[in-house]
């Protein structure tokens, strides 16, 4: 249900205005907000890794505070991050976070300058970003699947890739992380673009392919198809994931944060592991978490548990958490360069490190 939109041209303005349109499905952002029980921190100093002057729960010492970016609004989606809170896992390890919820464009730049010390996005959002020469480097998983579907009611007759050259497909456009995976879906299919009809649909994918205005859609595995379910339709889903996975939402920094913070960021990755974990342990208390952050989730309580629920499914085996896979990044960088979503030679082994998994 969020994440992001990454495309997709090779020229640099095209892949700001594809960073920009990470978030998703169509929301509005509400930059500089943060959740009530993670309040901002009070101190003057606007760089990474700043201190304020809260005692830590585990020595008594000032706890820093780590500022940490979201390319959508607060959601039920970032629930290990909203428990790992809730349960002292930051304070604990010293912590205390800082959130704000915005566009990706933004961010990634904030990071690459060290005014944001952490944020929650894509492995394909840190391929563009490094095209653009910024300096972030992705270091350690939330998903191990990458989110993105395509769904298509019971019966329109989408039963794998090969189907698509049969049906009428709607894409929220010709960006973003659902383009990104429909490309990925083709290309491991060798499936020509020009051989399936595809039309963009905005964010509409469910309600358009229930009104019947496209057979199909390209959306989120943990958002679109749960909808649709909720209310009694049944669906077929192709996800990505099945067919040719990508390095998908993690925790991205900047290279000067690895190198002046290193104890900062192993401390980061232990607490957010330790969220996702008591989140996958207890959903119904994980839920509990999220309302205290976006009550008006109440509203559509069945919904949103499900979401959760699918989006646990997306962390993978809580034994890997937070684990990276070279294999997926070389496969992801080829990808993108036979596709032309990036220039030149993309170096995979300098987007991503493991070293902080400890």
């Amino acid at each position: 249900m969020h994440r992001r939109a990454f495309l997709a041209s090779a020229a640099a303005t095209a892949l700001g205005a594809l960073l920009a349109a990470c978030g998703s499905s169509g929301a509005t952002a509400t930059p500089n907000a943060a959740p009530a029980a993670t309040p901002r921190a009070t101190s003057a100093t606007t760089g990474a890794a700043s201190t304020t002057t809260a005692p830590s729960a585990a020595a008594g010492k000032p706890l820093t505070t780590v500022k940490v970016a979201f390319s959508y609004i607060p959601n039920v989606q970032f629930a290990q991050f909203y428990v790992a809170d809730a349960k002292g896992r930051f304070a604990a390890e010293g912590l205390k976070t800082e959130y704000d919820y915005g566009t990706t464009t933004d961010y990634m730049q904030l990071v690459a300058r060290g005014e944001r010390d952490f944020l929650d996005a894509s492995g394909d959002e840190v391929a563009l970003a490094r095209a653009q020469g910024l300096p972030v480097v992705y270091i350690a998983s939330v998903y191990q699947q990458y989110p993105v579907c395509i769904f298509a009611l019971k019966g329109k007759g989408l039963t794998d890739a090969q189907s698509l050259t049969k049906l009428k497909v709607g894409l929220p456009g010709k960006f973003g992380s659902t383009y990104i995976g429909y490309k990925a879906i083709l290309y491991a299919n060798k499936i020509d673009e020009s051989k399936v009809n595809a039309v963009e649909i905005g964010f509409t994918q469910a309600q358009s392919v229930q009104a019947g205005k496209v057979d199909a859609a390209v959306g989120f595995a943990n958002n679109d198809p749960i909808q649709l379910k909720a209310q009694g339709t049944d669906v077929d889903v192709l996800t990505v994931a099945s067919v040719y996975n990508l390095p998908s939402a993690g925790i991205v920094t900047s290279e000067k944060m690895l190198a002046d913070h290193p104890d900062t960021v192993r401390a980061f990755l232990r607490a957010l592991l330790a969220g996702m974990r008591d989140t996958q342990a207890d959903p119904k208390g994980a839920f509990a978490e999220v309302l205290k952050i976006v009550p008006e989730a109440a509203q559509t309580a069945d919904v949103q548990q499900r979401v959760l629920a699918a989006t646990i499914d997306l962390c993978g085996d809580p034994a890997t958490y937070g684990t990276i896979d070279p294999a997926a990044w070389t496969r992801m960088a080829t990808f993108m360069k036979e596709t032309a979503l990036v220039k030149g030679e993309p170096k995979p082994e300098e987007m991503y490190s493991t070293k902080f998994l400890s």
